[in-house]
């Protein structure tokens, strides 16, 4: 009776001796229902022959409960190995796959390597393991990637490191990735390398790091770069470390910053430089800033420069600090300014203070802007005295005043004759006062008017004196009033005549009185016209009295 006639049970309960007593051709008859009927023994008994003759649909019915019975001599051909699902190849003993040739295990496919367990991986020796193509390596899961012992690692060809995805590459441990070599580190793709877990990145020793090319450590997450203590940075030397991005730079904490050697440092670029963040720099001590060269200092922002504490501003040395350029000083906040000694001070340069804009020369200390010398603060535009606070015009010396041009004084946002003391405001000169508009004169209040003396007075124009008030000219005594020569009193428009007290009137002197035009004789009242005596309107000359009206004739005394 042919084979295939038996039914399931029949097969069941064959002999061994039957069973091994069945020919090539008997044993393709078999039904796989057949086959998958076979106790577990007589399956261990078929011979290496019969396997062979077994068809891949026969293959495929096998249970997992039969895979494991088949003797390792015995074992499946290439064309047999395919044809297994996914659960039988499972259920292959690690007996099985170490016997199994390198022709059989490339037969394998990425699917098929997916369902070994993490043992039978294991189980392939070296050149089982050297066997396995790109494709099947692609096919190890993160869980069998995670399972390889370092023996296994160790067993990778550099192509098989190679062909790892980012996802399997970021299952490997740090042990794992201890134990490639610095060739094999130095192959990995910038995508591999960027998967490494931040515990693999860790486990890499100096031999490792300083094996990566500028290429892979531009690679480098920013995530990675965080996670770096300051003895793995130590590791990069600085030709790694001038191939950081300014982004990854970005990433590192003053901490990390610090950690970092001289030579390193000086291996940034000026881009590189110019991506630090105001808060990695706040971080530094007065020692790390002393790593950054000249150049570098140079290529520092404003908003970095004006991040700094004035520790770290002023720990920046004679050489560094020159390399400040216009749009570095404007970074420098008020703060910084108002906290500098006059040490400090005194180490910026006449054109990096003539940089400064309006509202930082307003937040210099006194003390350091009456530092300035005469040709400094000359420089100065009217802007930039516009600047100056009214506590620094308040209190600049007599010496600060003098240095200060006729268009600076009147440039002062706080009228002159208010904002300098007594002492400054004696210090002007005639041509200082001479800068001042109508507006700023009249501003002055009468106790600071009344304090200039003859030669201040002597400084203003006919415009100017225009500009003094009804409450000015009414606080005028004679003392006051003396003050003024023929030309100024000529100069008085008639309205400001009247406001005159007629006591002062009263005092004028033969010259003060011929001093006043035609024109400004119809402005005083009678009241200041009764106020004269007889020997003043005896002064008066003919085209002054001529210029009288009928009222101020009828009260001119008798």
């Amino acid at each position: 009776m042919p084979i295939n006639y038996l039914s399931t049970s029949q097969v069941a309960n064959l002999a061994q001796t039957r069973i091994q007593a069945l020919s090539t051709t008997q044993v393709r008859q078999m039904a796989s229902t057949q086959l998958s009927a076979l106790n577990t023994t007589n399956v261990a008994t078929l011979s290496t022959t019969q396997v062979a003759a077994l068809s891949s649909t026969q293959v495929k019915g096998l249970t997992t409960t039969q895979i494991p019975s088949f003797s390792p001599a015995v074992v499946f051909d290439s064309v047999q190995l395919v044809a297994l699902s996914g659960a039988q190849v499972d259920a292959l003993t690690t007996t099985q796959i170490a016997a199994l040739d390198t022709t059989r295990v490339k037969a394998f496919t990425a699917t098929q390597i997916a369902a070994f367990s993490g043992a039978k991986i294991s189980a392939l020796d070296e050149t089982q393991m050297a066997a396995l193509s790109s494709t099947q390596i692609r096919g190890l899961t993160a869980t069998q990637i995670a399972s390889l012992s370092t023996t296994d690692i160790d067993e990778l060809l550099t192509s098989q490191i190679q062909a790892l995805t980012a996802t399997q590459v970021a299952a490997l441990s740090g042990t794992q990735v201890f134990q490639l070599d610095e060739t094999e580190i130095g192959l990995l793709s910038t995508s591999q390398v960027a998967a490494l877990s931040t515990t693999a990145l860790a486990a890499l020793n100096t031999t490792h790091i300083q094996g990566l090319s500028s290429t892979q450590v531009k690679g480098l997450t920013t995530t990675q770069i965080a996670s770096l203590g300051p003895a793995d940075f130590a590791e990069f030397d600085p030709a790694q470390v001038s191939a950081f991005t300014p982004t990854q730079l970005g990433a590192l904490t003053s901490t990390q910053l610090s950690s970092l050697s001289t030579a390193q440092v000086e291996a940034f670029s000026t881009t590189q430089v110019a991506g630090l963040t105001a808060l990695q720099l706040f971080g530094l001590s007065t020692t790390d800033f002393a790593k950054f060269s000249t150049t570098q200092v140079a290529a520092f922002t404003p908003t970095q420069l004006g991040g700094l504490t004035t520790t770290n501003l002023m720990s920046l040395d004679n050489t560094q600090i020159a390399a400040l350029d216009a749009t570095d000083m404007r970074g420098l906040t008020s703060y910084q300014l108002g906290s500098l000694t006059s040490t400090q001070f005194a180490r910026f340069s006449t054109t990096q203070i003539l940089a400064l804009l309006p509202s930082q020369i307003g937040a210099l200390s006194v003390a350091n802007f009456s530092s300035l010398d005469t040709t400094t603060v000359q420089a100065f535009t009217t802007t930039q005295i516009k600047g100056l606070s009214p506590y620094q015009a308040a209190n600049l010396s007599a010496a600060d005043v003098g240095e200060l041009s006729a268009a600076q004084v009147a440039a002062f946002s706080t009228d002159p004759g208010d904002a300098l003391s007594v002492t400054g405001l004696a210090a002007l000169t005639s041509t200082q006062l001479s800068g001042l508009s109508a507006a700023q004169v009249g501003a002055f209040s009468e106790t600071r008017l009344n304090a200039l003396t003859t030669t201040q007075f002597s400084g203003l124009n006919a415009t100017q004196l225009r500009g003094l008030t009804n409450l000015q000219l009414a606080s005028f005594d004679s003392t006051d009033f003396a003050r003024l020569d023929q030309t100024q009193i000529g100069a008085l428009a008639s309205t400001q005549v009247s406001k005159l007290t007629s006591t002062l009137v009263g005092g004028f002197t033969q010259t003060q009185i011929q001093a006043l035009l035609p024109t400004q004789m119809p402005g005083l009242t009678t009241t200041q016209i009764g106020a004269l005596s007889t020997t003043q309107v005896g002064w008066m000359t003919p085209i002054q009295l001529n210029a009288l009206t009928a009222a101020q004739v009828a009260a001119l005394p008798t």
